[in-house]
């Protein structure tokens, strides 16, 4: 990959501006539309960007079908619902899942609430070696259905006051899945949450993870997606991504960071860890539960 320096390009922070940014009633459709677009490019993960797309249309089904009087509950806490949202989720993901894929969901079809919830709580906590890796999509898909609609459901409740430079969500504490550079924005960057959706904005002149602002190396690799930069601290050791929509408006970062899968495990090469977490695309593997390619 080549290594490009962007000093021009380092914004200043700004008063005036969208410091967050709520994800939309389509967020899930359009996912699903972004990774068939992206699997019909062909590549090793185009069956598992499939699957994901099947799954994110199952996910906008439960989140227009989800019932704001039943589900109204305490911010950002599985609701009593939440293992049968996960089972109908394995069910109907069976009707379509290769052969290799079966026994993972079935084995998560026999799984009780309180090791769901469990999932959850490690998922959510950035503990990796607690997290199932093969079902985490499932339980994931589900957690992100909750949060969304959680969030549909208070957004005039919801602070999205100037928050001083977050590394993390500033509604629910998640790490961020990827950034973008949005063209539609004046090139601020906001970075997204894996798990309710929420972007929030934060200044490009520092690390997106430690806030450091010297040492900040952004990579690029035409051959792979001209539309991306990848921010590397040499202080920390970590990356992020971060997509630039004035080169590619369709962006979906859960989508697109799965299509760039090859990007990461460069990164990996060159000594750096990634800061973010996508629950498809787990302690940088793609998850066991269907990938294309082998």
């Amino acid at each position: 990959m080549q290594r490009i320096l962007q000093p021009g390009e380092l914004e200043k922070p700004r008063g005036d501006i969208e410091e967050t940014l709520l994800p939309t009633s389509g967020i899930f459709v359009a996912r699903a539309m972004r990774c068939r677009q992206l699997a019909a490019q062909g590549g090793a993960l185009a069956t598992y960007l499939d699957f994901v797309a099947h799954l994110g249309t199952l996910q906008q089904k439960e989140l227009d079908a989800a019932n704001p009087g039943i589900e109204r509950r305490e911010m950002f806490l599985p609701s009593p619902c939440f293992a049968s949202r996960v089972n109908r989720l394995a069910k109907q993901m069976l009707e379509i899942a290769p052969e290799k894929t079966v026994s993972v969901l079935e084995s998560l079809l026999a799984k009780d609430s309180s090791w769901i919830d469990g999932q959850v709580t490690a998922l959510v906590a950035g503990n990796p070696e607690r997290v199932s890796v093969a079902t985490a999509p499932i339980v994931g898909a589900a957690l992100q259905v909750e949060w969304v609609h959680g969030i549909m459901q208070r957004g005039g409740e919801l602070p999205v006051a100037r928050h001083k430079e977050s590394t993390v969500c500033p509604l629910c504490g998640g790490m961020p899945v990827a950034g973008v550079i949005d063209g539609r924005r004046g090139g601020l960057r906001y970075l997204y949450c894996a798990f309710c959706g929420t972007g929030w904005h934060m200044v490009r002149a520092k690390c997106s993870c430690c806030g450091e602002s010297k040492g900040v190396d952004y990579f690029f690799s035409e051959e792979i997606a001209g539309y991306i930069r990848i921010e590397a601290c040499s202080s920390c050791k970590t990356y992020l991504k971060l997509f630039l929509t004035e080169k590619e408006s369709a962006v979906d970062v859960w989508a697109d960071d799965l299509f760039t899968f090859v990007l990461d495990l460069r990164m990996t090469e060159m000594g750096y860890a990634k800061s973010g977490v996508n629950i498809f695309l787990l302690a940088d593997k793609v998850s066991g539960i269907s990938v294309g390619g082998g």
